[in-house]
C-alpha cells in the first residue's frame, strides 16, 4: 500500500473537489460514484501507460464510467495534467 499512497492522496483530493462519494473497500470495483455513476481514478507518471488492472475484470465491464487520470512529473505529488 505504501507504493500506492500518492494515488490514494490524489483520489481523496479529486473526490473532495468533485463531490465523488469514495468507496470504502480497498478492493472495490470502483473508486467512487458521482451522481450515481461509477468512477475510476488513476495517478500515472507522465508518458507512462494507463494500467487498468486485470484484463478479464476490466473487459467484463458493460456500464459507462468516468475515468479520471492525473499525470505526475518528477515527483508523485507534482500533478501536471
Amino acid at each position: 500500500m505504501e507504493r500506492q499512497s500518492h494515488g490514494f492522496i490524489y483520489q481523496s483530493e479529486v473526490s473532495k473537489r468533485l463531490g465523488i462519494e469514495e468507496s470504502t473497500e480497498y478492493t472495490s470495483k470502483w473508486d467512487g460514484f458521482l451522481d450515481g455513476h461509477p468512477v475510476s481514478i488513476k495517478t500515472i507518471k507522465k508518458g507512462s501507460s494507463i494500467d487498468m488492472a486485470d484484463y478479464f475484470r476490466i473487459s467484463s465491464i458493460t456500464e459507462s464510467f468516468y475515468l479520471i487520470v492525473g499525470f505526475w512529473e518528477n515527483s508523485t505529488d507534482n500533478i501536471v495534467e
